[in-house]
């Protein structure tokens, strides 16, 4: 029975790995392009969790310029994509993503508190042209936190790009981020070039988060830059409802690591800035409070697709 057992284990696993392989050579058999043949910087991960921790901040109270609550944040996070060809031209990408918050203050008042954050993100991708590939992308993201009768707050992101191949290490990318809330929206514009300078090193100086990324090896790579994260949230005192503030941003270096396989380990620190909790008894549009920055240290394990 133990033999048996791991024969169908066995069978099992190469069954998927070969599923895998069968979908990642779809791909490599489309039209779709992806010019990274000249760096050892490996493909965008379609998968990943990880755990973050933020220094302690301090936030005023509205109202009262010399009450000031101080809190520390923990998240985990983990989320996967799934591309679908179909057909040689055109893409789906299907979703999930969860992150789990803990907020530990020391506020008689709120203590110590959880938000979860869910979201299901769809997604195109169309490869127009030898040079020119669209991308188009919508995600309903709810959150709710632990406190008494707090319920999910909802809002809407999404987005439409364009990236332009100019050469075999220059493309341009053009684009709009929005995220639509009942209190308020938000807009981005991307614009700028990734630039593959030779195999090590590469330039995304793609606003407005720039960044460069050094893979001496295809095992092994650092990243230094701006990212965006979601550090920054609104508490509504009276319904404790809590919201997501997607402007604040990461600036830090990682280093990421092939331990098997496609399946990478990732460590990051830095300084995260705009970061905050905003109290506020009236609409949650204009909080009263001043963000600031905090130190912060990420780790954890992604899939990226490329080939070992």
């Amino acid at each position: 029975m133990r033999r048996l057992a791991l024969l169908l284990t066995l069978i099992a696993t190469e069954s998927r790995a070969a599923g895998l392989e069968d979908w990642i050579q779809s791909f490599a058999q489309s039209d779709f392009r992806f010019n990274r043949s000249a760096s050892n910087a490996p493909f965008a991960p379609l998968g990943w969790a990880s755990y973050a921790q933020y220094g302690n901040s301090d936030f005023s109270v509205p109202g009262n310029s010399d009450a000031s609550v101080s809190y520390r944040q923990t998240s985990l996070t983990e989320a996967a994509l799934v591309p679908v060809l179909i057909n040689p031209r055109d893409a789906l990408v299907v979703g999930e993503w969860v992150s789990l918050t803990r907020f530990d203050t020391d506020s008689s008042t709120l203590g110590k508190f959880d938000a979860v954050s869910i979201s299901l993100p769809l997604g195109w991708g169309r490869q127009a042209s030898e040079k020119w590939q669209y991308a188009a992308f919508v995600a309903p993201l709810g959150h709710k936190a632990s406190l008494d009768n707090s319920p999910w707050y909802w809002e809407y992101m999404g987005g439409a790009f364009a990236r332009y191949t100019a050469s075999d290490s220059v493309s341009w990318v053009y684009g709009m981020y929005v995220d639509l809330s009942p209190v308020e929206n938000f807009y981005i514009p991307y614009v700028g070039a990734n630039w593959i300078i030779n195999r090590q090193w590469t330039l995304s100086a793609i606003m407005p988060w720039p960044a460069v990324l050094y893979a001496p090896t295809t095992d092994t790579f650092f990243r230094f830059g701006v990212a965006p994260t979601g550090a920054s949230w609104a508490l509504q005192p009276k319904t404790n409802q809590v919201e997501l503030n997607l402007d604040a941003w990461n600036l830090g270096i990682s280093m990421e690591h092939r331990v098997h396989g496609r399946f990478w380990a990732r460590i990051e620190a830095g300084i995260s800035g705009l970061r905050g909790i905003s109290l506020s008894s009236g609409q949650l549009n204009h909080p009263d409070t001043s963000l600031g920055t905090a130190a912060y240290v990420t780790a954890g394990i992604t899939f990226r697709p490329a080939s070992p």
